[in-house]
C-alpha cells in the first residue's frame, strides 16, 4: 500500500505513514477502492446494455412499421400516373393486373413499341384524387386529371374512374373509365 499524501510504501499494520506522518485508515481506502472498481464495472457493464436496448427498440420500430403498413390503391393510381409521366414501360405495367403485364411480356418487340407509343402519346400535367371507395379486394378511384394530348393545343381536363384489385403484390388497375 502507498501513502496518499507522499506515495512511499506503507506497511498496512501502521495507522501512519513512517515517512510523512500522514495518518490513515486502510479499511476506507480499501472500501473506497472497492467502491470505485464497482463503480467502473457498472459503468463499463452499463453501456453494452444501452447498446442492446438501442438496437431492441430500433428493430422493433421497423417490425411495426411493415406490420402497420397497408398498401393503399389510390399509391398504384398515382405511381402509374408518374410512370406514364417518365415513360416508365416497367412501371406502368408493374400497376396493372398480372394478365396485362404478362400479356405485354409476351408480344413481340415491334407490337410492344406501338403499345409504348400509344402510352407516351400523352401525359397527365396534374391530377387530384376526388374519391376512393375500397370493397374488400376491389376499389374504386375516381380522379380529376389535366391530360396534355399530342395532337390537342390545351390541355384537356378529364374525370378518370379507376377500378382496381388487390393481388398478391398489392392493389393493381384493372380498368379505367374515362367519365
Amino acid at each position: 500500500m502507498f501513502c496518499p499524501k507522499c506515495g512511499s510504501d506503507v506497511d498496512q499494520q501502521n495507522s501512519f505513514c513512517t515517512v510523512c506522518g500522514n495518518p490513515f485508515d486502510f479499511e476506507d481506502q480499501h472500501s473506497s477502492a472497492s467502491e470505485k472498481t464497482q463503480a467502473s464495472l457498472h459503468s463499463i457493464n452499463n453501456v453494452p446494455s444501452k447498446i442492446i436496448i438501442g438496437v431492441i427498440i430500433a428493430a422493433v420500430s421497423i417490425l411495426l412499421i411493415f406490420i402497420c403498413y397497408k398498401p393503399q390503391p389510390q399509391h398504384t393510381v398515382t405511381r402509374y400516373i408518374k410512370a406514364i409521366n417518365n415513360n416508365d414501360i416497367d412501371r406502368i405495367m408493374s400497376c396493372l393486373e398480372p394478365e396485362v403485364e404478362n400479356h405485354f411480356k409476351e408480344l413481340e418487340a415491334d407490337e410492344q413499341a406501338r403499345e409504348l407509343n400509344y402510352l407516351q402519346a400523352f401525359s397527365i400535367n396534374d391530377h387530384k384524387i376526388l374519391s376512393k371507395e375500397i370493397d374488400g379486394n376491389e376499389a374504386e378511384i375516381l380522379v380529376a386529371a389535366v391530360v396534355d394530348y399530342p395532337d390537342s393545343d390545351e390541355p384537356e381536363p378529364e374525370m378518370v374512374k379507376f377500378l382496381l384489385k388487390k393481388f398478391n403484390k398489392g392493389w393493381r388497375i384493372v380498368d379505367m373509365e374515362y367519365l
